[in-house]
């Protein structure tokens, strides 16, 4: 969990009906007679269908489960939250309804008192399908899906945990760990909602400690002052410890609020003094140059159970064999067990929210667009607010690919998302016009399939010539793959089964991705990362998985040294001139001595003795 409370998870076995969408089942014997229900695992797929078509016609999925409430927590004040839910929901609380919410990612829900009660009690949830959304006369849905707008299966899902929290009478609903390492202080900027009125003072107690040492390291305390506002908690700190990729520290944050003095809630979660911010053109982490070198993830963690089961050997390291320190989130930012293992080794993510565009004009009228903005920015605070403690998280990726919406996604939409969380930049990827106030991303995505070799190179120089002098530069997306990799293969090599096919693959990936390090590009993610560990079988070499991996080994090191591309159709006798570029990405001095090797053989991308 990103916050540990007083709770009730409500993972496990439920009950789902499916359809009778307008059937008044919350109650008993109108659920009784429209069975038989069937049994289902949650979190997962509501149903386990993977017939784009079949889903694509459901329009809703009803789940139930009954679970124990004992006395304690029966006079209390509760949350129901959910972490994600395709495609939105409606709750039902022992046949009362509760709330409703239509995007797909975090929700959470005030529960009026006297709805829950001692001993039995009963969650229905309607999950809307594919069908039932509210779409565009062009199909387009009206809440950001993601992939499923393009390529994914459109399954009805309840993807994230469901849970139940508790208070008394003032319940913390946002709490965001502010960092300043200068100061040496982190100040929580803490919300307040209840179910009825906030009593007149509540006060808010901060302990802050290292991880695994139970000792406060130091203390802080404020008090509400006005309703509705948000309360600053400063504490100083000793000897802080920030939070880096090499250095991955973390703290735990332990909050109280009280009123009159009786405890009304309580929390506890990690967090990290760490603090990330464009000036003069580039990335600064803590102070310090910061350069992103990484790959993209397409929710692996929705794949199958391998990912799920091996979440550091992925993300941690295979991806540090490849010298990569970072991946996108492409249309879903990660769940929570994922971040808790970036956050533990260092690996920093940059969340996609499933605003996605792929470069297609939705169309929308101008009520269409209002309905859609409304979502969007419904979406974006649960996940900001869910996910905002996490230090592995570096940035949000508002949209993807985007067109025909920039005006409102640059202006409203980024900066509700930077008034939410002030402690992150933002970007929107694949857009070049108008970008961020502290980010232009380039996906030259087609550079493998199209084009002479070197075209991606004449546009990244021109992209550097060309480079804001405030804002960092980056590419989030390159080297995909567009339609079947054979076709690709016969048009570059002239066969489809030649050898040499992922070697080439590997080797435009290598100088392409050393042409954007000499253009000293702030971000590099090359497309996709699931192709290139030893996942999925893939085993070319014992040290390397796949070409490409070493491609990356190699060309994303943080210490480099780069030869820029010259004239490969010179004349035997010729003196060749051309720039050696060192590259040094780290925060610390370094002494290197270059080597020039002259072969009769392709050195290719490893390093091979002979």
């Amino acid at each position: 969990m990103d916050f540990e409370r007083d709770s009730i998870i409500l993972s496990g076995t439920w009950e789902r009906l499916s359809e009778h969408g307008d059937a008044e089942v919350w109650k008993r014997e109108v659920a009784a007679s429209l069975g038989p229900w069937e049994p289902v695992d949650l979190p997962g797929r509501v149903l386990r269908d993977n017939d784009r078509n079949a889903n694509e016609r459901t329009n809703c999925v009803w789940v139930r489960r009954t679970f124990q409430v004992d006395e304690g927590h029966a006079t209390r004040d509760a949350v129901l939250k959910w972490g994600g839910i395709r495609f939105g929901a409606t709750a039902w609380l022992n046949g009362r309804e509760i709330g409703s919410h239509a995007p797909v990612g975090p929700h959470t829900i005030i529960i009026q008192p006297g709805v829950i009660h001692a001993g039995e009690n009963e969650l229905l949830l309607k999950v809307r399908g594919w069908g039932s959304l509210h779409k565009s006369p062009t199909g387009v849905p009206l809440i950001p899906v993601g992939a499923d707008l393009f390529w994914g299966g459109r399954g009805t899902s309840i993807y994230d945990d469901v849970w139940l929290e508790f208070y008394d009478a003032a319940y913390m609903k946002w709490i965001l760990a502010i960092p300043n390492l200068e100061a040496g202080t982190v100040t929580f900027r803490v919300r307040l909602d209840s179910a009825g009125e906030l009593p007149g003072a509540v006060d808010i107690h901060a302990a802050v400690h290292p991880k695994g040492d139970e000792a406060p390291a130091a203390t802080g305390r404020a008090q509400a002052q006005e309703p509705g506002q948000p309360i600053e908690v400063p504490v100083a700190l000793k000897d802080v410890k920030p939070w880096t990729p090499l250095s991955p520290h973390l703290y735990t944050a332990e909050l109280r609020a009280e009123a009159g003095g009786k405890l009304c809630d309580e929390t506890r979660f990690r967090f990290g003094m760490r603090q990330i911010a464009v000036e003069g053109g580039h990335y600064r982490l803590n102070g310090r140059p910061l350069w992103f070198r990484g790959s993209n993830l397409v929710s692996e963690w929705t794949w199958n159970d391998i990912f799920n089961r091996e979440v550091k050997r992925y993300v941690v390291d295979e991806a540090r064999a490849m010298n990569l320190n970072s991946f996108r989130t492409h249309t879903l930012p990660p769940p929570t067990r994922w971040l808790d293992v970036c956050d533990e080794h260092g690996t920093m993510i940059m969340a996609g929210f499933s605003v996605t565009y792929n470069y297609h004009d939705f169309a929308l009228t101008p009520e269409e667009w209002d309905r859609f903005h409304q979502n969007v920015l419904l979406d974006a605070q649960g996940w900001v607010t869910k996910l905002w403690n996490h230090p592995s998280v570096v940035m949000w990726v508002l949209t993807n690919e985007p067109r025909g919406d920039s005006e409102w996604e640059a202006g409203p939409y980024h900066e509700h998302v930077r008034a939410l969380d002030p402690t992150r930049p933002c970007m929107r990827t694949g857009d070049m016009n108008r970008g961020t106030e502290s980010v232009l991303d380039m996906h030259p995505t087609y550079n493998y399939n199209f084009g002479p070799d070197g075209s991606l190179q004449m546009a990244v120089a021109h992209a550097a010539e060309q480079k804001d002098p405030h804002r960092a530069l980056t590419n989030t997306e390159y080297m995909n793959v567009f339609g079947p990799f054979q076709h690709v293969v016969a048009r570059r090599l002239g066969r489809p089964d030649h050898p040499d096919a992922k070697l080439d693959f590997a080797e435009c990936a290598a100088e392409d991705t050393e042409a954007m390090r000499r253009l000293q590009f702030d971000a590099i993610l090359p497309y996709m990362y699931a192709g290139w560990p030893r996942f999925r079988g893939n085993n070319w070499r014992p040290d390397y998985p796949t070409p490409m991996a070493a491609a990356l080994h190699s060309s994303m090191a943080p210490v480099l040294a780069s030869l820029d591309l010259f004239d490969r159709n010179f004349v035997a006798g010729r003196e060749v001139t051309t720039p050696l570029y060192l590259i040094n990405e780290l925060s610390q001095d370094v002494a290197a001595r270059v080597d020039l090797y002259v072969t009769p053989q392709n050195p290719l991308i490893v390093p091979d003795e002979a």
